[in-house]
């Protein structure tokens, strides 16, 4: 496959994976980084997991970046299709290339060998180019593409599409409150509702949907406005005799 270009925002992908240690039957402390070229389409694919969660971004390889990079990854073995390497470091290197690249760039070079995959930032402007080798793994990564497919299939029976940030926040504040949350979906065009807590302290959290084709969320409508209505006056209780 050779040396190939990958975007620095893969790095959020690390953050599905294990960080606890512990043994477990799949390397589920690592990320799996595989790229291919079938019928001309260069793509890659990248996935982690603590086998609670997964992550798994798909998309086409960077353009060849030319001259740009350090040599020393050019210069590397890059004739596997496939590496398995620490989530933490894989964290780093890209994160590296996001600072680097904030104004316009953001790539990591990237040639996996069999017995190590090497990672450098590949924008010229960085400070400074590192170079990252990492040793391959060499247990079992859970089957990804099987589960993605088993996961996936069929039409949701709901859905909602809601700004990322806004979730991401909400559901930070749901941990704060319980280890698990609930999501609630209700008619389109309704508002998602996460609900989390304990018997003692219950907690709601409510996202507006983004309707398709509009750049902001959709809004939750006016309260109806008030309407003063003045009593009707009593009867005068001679009348009511």
């Amino acid at each position: 496959m050779g040396v190939v270009a990958l975007p620095a925002n893969l790095g959020a992908v690390a953050d599905a994976a294990d960080r606890s240690g512990r043994p477990a039957r799949f390397e589920v402390g690592r990320v799996e980084v595989e790229v291919s070229n079938k019928k001309g389409r260069r793509r890659y694919r990248v996935a982690a997991t603590d086998l609670r969660g997964l992550a798994v971004v798909e998309g086409d390889l960077l353009p060849d970046v030319g001259a740009d990079g350090p040599d020393e990854v050019r210069a590397a073995d890059a004739s596997a299709g496939r590496a398995l390497v620490a989530a933490a470091e894989f964290r780093r290197v890209f994160g590296d290339a996001s600072r680097a690249g904030r104004d316009g760039g953001g790539a990591v070079l990237a040639a996996l060998g069999e017995n190590e995959a090497t990672f450098g930032v590949a924008d010229p402007r960085a400070e400074a180019e590192r170079v990252t080798r990492l040793e391959q793994g060499r247990g079992l990564f859970p089957p990804v593409a099987a589960t993605v497919q088993i996961s996936t299939e069929g039409p949701p029976v709901a859905s909602a599409t809601v700004p990322a940030a806004t979730l991401a926040i909400l559901a930070r504040i749901a941990a704060a409150f319980g280890d698990a949350v609930t999501i609630e979906f209700r008619e389109p065009g309704r508002p998602l509702v996460l609900r989390a807590g304990t018997a003692a302290q219950t907690v709601t959290l409510i996202a507006q949907p983004t309707l398709p084709g509009a750049a902001e969320p959709a809004t939750a409508p006016e309260p109806a406005a008030a309407v003063d209505v003045e009593p009707e006056p009593e009867p005068h209780p001679r009348a009511a005799a």
